[in-house]
């Protein structure tokens, strides 16, 4: 009797799932770190009643903080403060992976040319698409496990988190994740190459946030957040009045995108794109003389995007720095919680930890995309030449260096414009010292995920991400 053969589809949602997992599980981590320490801060921090009502009252009237964190509801309350710490930060962390993850299983794999062979058998195009977003589906519960088991033993256990509202709460922090790979699945389709793709989705990401943002922020533009897939997930209200209508825009926007997505797939042609751009452009020889160039030249796209995204939240972080000072200026609990997890004095909000947190994500990715040159087989091609894999290496770390030191200082500038708008700013000195006080600690975690590419290629990503999740 011959062996049942396993349907192309499954095997392939397969794989793309053990690609994915292991940072699926690394941000799980990370996720399930942050509501623990969220949790532990704001009981060891506003031990009183008094305390915590004056950090409601204050929050609730702070229109640049509820811009940028969120409405605060019920936070004079372990389960209120949780969902709006929470509710700020994960969901965005969750899109983006969500988005990233898409693109690389879809428009990356397919302009890698491992397509080709899955493609030549019985494989559609669409169900292909569909496989590998039930493999994302797989990686957003992989992603959802450790976020409730936190939730369940640090809030749960000890009574401060009913049962009901800590699982409702784990599911829109991680609900983002399909929401965004299902626009990353329809920019892969649009498309031509995976950097287009993710840029595309990422341009659909800033605009649903800074829909958001200007939703909370005034008093009348809260109608905003139903127009954007965070803003449904702000409105599913965990913990604080579980909401059930919200989850119907955000199953519909998945569901749509991701049936539109796999109808185009089915009728475009191979290695094609809606968006597609013609080869016949002059070739461009600049930093193209020496390794270390050439690796600047594959960085210019990220430094740009990084530089860009990072700079903006810098630039807000220091609008908002007058708006913190002047509320913890009241609550001797928020100094001391600032003073905690920022690491600098309210009345100088740099913004250190933060600022060290974001570079070294950017020094991570300096060495994912130096393992994906290596697994693409584009790196061969340089390695044809004299060119040795210790110079090749040595070439990377310095792009990425350099590369984090200018985003570095970009991200000072922009924190002290955002501060200089409100009388008596920070001193641009200041901020230039707090991002030259990072550099250490991001050239440690640049050094940590190149040791991972150099001992374990495969596991680049997690070793990687995983570094700066765990500190």
């Amino acid at each position: 009797m011959a062996p049942r053969t396993e349907r192309p589809e499954r095997l392939l949602a397969r794989l793309a799932t053990r690609q994915l997992r292991r940072g699926a599980l690394v941000w799980g981590a990370v996720f399930a770190l942050t509501i623990v320490s969220s949790i532990l801060a704001y009981e060891s921090t506003y031990g009183t009643a008094a305390e915590r009502t004056k950090l409601l009252t204050g929050l609730a009237a702070n229109s640049g903080l509820r811009a940028l964190f969120g409405q605060a509801r019920e936070i004079d309350t372990v389960a209120g403060f949780t969902a709006w710490r929470t509710l700020g930060l994960l969901p965005l962390i969750a899109g983006v992976w969500g988005l990233l993850v898409a693109t690389r299983l879809l428009r990356g794999e397919e302009e890698s040319g491992r397509w080709d062979t899955l493609l030549a058998g019985p494989l559609t195009r669409s169900r292909a698409t569909l496989a590998s977003l039930a493999a994302v589906g797989a990686g957003t519960l992989a992603l959802l496990v450790p976020t409730a088991a936190a939730l369940l033993l640090a809030g749960v256990v000890p009574g401060d988190l009913d049962l009901g509202g800590a699982l409702w709460l784990a599911l829109a922090l991680c609900a983002a994740a399909p929401a965004f790979a299902a626009v990353g699945a329809l920019t892969s389709q649009l498309a031509a190459s995976r950097r287009e793709a993710a840029a595309l989705a990422a341009a659909v990401f800033v605009a649903a946030f800074m829909l958001r943002v200007a939703a909370d922020g005034s008093a009348t533009l809260g109608w905003l957040r139903w127009l954007t897939p965070l803003g449904w997930i702000e409105e599913l209200r965990p913990l604080t009045g579980d909401r059930l209508l919200p989850l119907a825009p955000l199953v519909a926007w998945t569901a749509g995108l991701v049936a539109l997505a796999a109808r185009i797939a089915r009728r475009r042609d191979a290695d094609g794109a809606l968006l597609g751009h013609g080869d016949d452009r002059a070739p461009r020889h600049v930093l193209l003389g020496s390794p270390a160039a050439f690796a600047v030249r594959e960085s210019l796209g990220g430094l740009i995007g990084w530089a860009l995204g990072l700079g903006l939240t810098a630039f807000v972080y220091g609008f908002l720095t007058h708006a913190v000072a002047d509320l913890a200026r009241e609550s001797a609990g928020l100094r001391k919680h600032v003073q905690s997890t920022v690491g600098a004095q309210v009345d100088v909000l740099s913004g250190e930890g933060y600022l060290a947190v974001a570079l070294a994500l950017y020094a991570a990715s300096h060495a994912t995309a130096a393992r994906e040159e290596e697994a693409s087989g584009r790196l061969e091609t340089l390695l044809a030449r004299p060119l040795g894999r210790c110079a090749w290496l040595a070439a990377r770390m310095l792009a990425g260096a350099t590369c984090c030191a200018l985003v570095a200082a970009l991200m000072a500038l922009a924190a002290w414009a955002g501060a200089a708008l409100h009388p008596g700013g920070v001193a641009l000195v200041d901020m230039l010292k707090a991002a030259l006080n990072a550099l250490p600690v991001v050239a440690l975690f640049l050094g940590v995920a190149f040791l991972g590419l150099a001992l374990v290629p495969r596991h680049t990503g997690a070793i990687a991400f995983g570094a700066v999740g765990g500190a």
